[in-house]
């Protein structure tokens, strides 16, 4: 026996359904089902089975949702370190950053931008500055049909802002004279976009995030691709 439960059904189904509306977040209809299996998949290197994760681990995340308790912090490591080591940001990835930050959480910024679809009002810098590069990626790719800042950026942006966004602004500002010359409606709404979110930028780019504050940066990331996404698509029907 892992660990042993005395309660009343009710709550222990109350806690079930806490824990999804934590994982509630915008994505695709097709998406699966985030079950704990599969969240915990996300915490594997390539090669790797479901066999592998340890049991404590599985045990303690299980137990955190039937108890409605904070999760296991290295649930939550394990993830960012994923992401960090494929670049590969979807939906069952930040929609368990997400629980966590809500359920783990004392800073109630990071609350805030914990939210289902996009937070287009907030100032909270490590989320912008996720939303920022999103657009900045964005940019490139329509220029040039590549996102290679995301190879070479992606994690200083995510860990140290101040070493990152310099070099990729810059770059962004070739990408849209290239835009300006071939696509300038493009250009334009690229433009409106980062002129808002500087906006939003109350302060100078910090010089690093602590880990809580990189898995806001990844929310607002996700958030602004879904939502790029979601207008694009209702502009092609």
């Amino acid at each position: 026996v892992t660990f042993f439960m005395h309660d009343s059904f009710g709550l222990l189904l109350s806690n079930i359904i806490a824990h999804y509306e934590r994982l509630s977040i915008a994505r695709d209809k097709e998406d699966r089902m985030m079950t704990p299996n599969l969240i915990l998949s996300q915490t594997l290197l390539p090669g790797e089975k479901v066999s592998d994760i340890p049991q404590w681990l599985s045990s303690d995340f299980l137990s955190s949702i039937l108890n409605d308790s904070c999760y296991p912090e290295t649930l939550y490591t394990k993830i960012i370190s994923r992401i960090r080591a494929d670049g590969n940001v979807f939906a069952t990835r930040i929609a368990m950053i997400k629980a966590y930050l809500i359920k783990n959480s004392n800073n109630e910024s990071i609350k805030e931008v914990s939210t289902v679809e996009l937070n287009s009002q907030t100032t909270y810098q490590p989320y912008v500055l996720g939303r920022l590069f999103a657009v900045l990626e964005r940019v490139q790719n329509a220029a040039n049909g590549a996102s290679t800042i995301k190879d070479s950026y992606f994690n200083s942006a995510c860990a140290t802002p101040s070493v990152a966004f310099p070099s990729v602004l810059q770059l962004a500002t070739t990408h849209l004279k290239t835009l300006r010359r071939e696509k300038p409606g493009l250009a334009c709404y690229f433009d409106k976009q980062i002129e808002e979110l500087i906006s939003l930028l109350v302060e100078t780019f910090p010089n690093h995030l602590t880990l809580d504050e990189q898995g806001t940066f990844l929310i607002g990331y996700y958030h602004q691709n879904f939502a790029m996404n979601s207008k694009k698509e209702k502009e092609e029907k």
